[in-house]
Parts: C-alpha cells; structure tokens; sequence
C-alpha cells in the first residue's frame, strides 16, 4: 500500500536533527502554493 505521506529521509537515516518525522502531501502542496501566493519577483533593471 502507498501513503500520501513525504518524510524527511534525514530523520529517516538519523543523518540530521530533523523533528518532522512525516507530512501529508496534500498539506505540503498547500503549503507551497501559500507560499507563492506571497513571491514577489522583482523587476529586471
């Protein structure tokens, strides 16, 4: 069976200090798209 879910392979390998063990992809997308709602790219010289 394959979960929606993305998880921090760092954590995972227990390579970094990541506290997030895993996210629902529909959350991240989210996530994102909330964040490009925010962008602002400049105007070429």
């Amino acid at each position: 069976m394959i979960y929606p879910y993305f998880m921090c392979t760092g954590w995972h390998a227990r390579r970094t200090n990541c506290e997030r063990k895993s996210m629902f992809v529909p959350d991240i997308e989210a996530a994102v798209e909330d964040y490009y709602r925010h962008v602002q790219i400049p105007e070429a010289p």
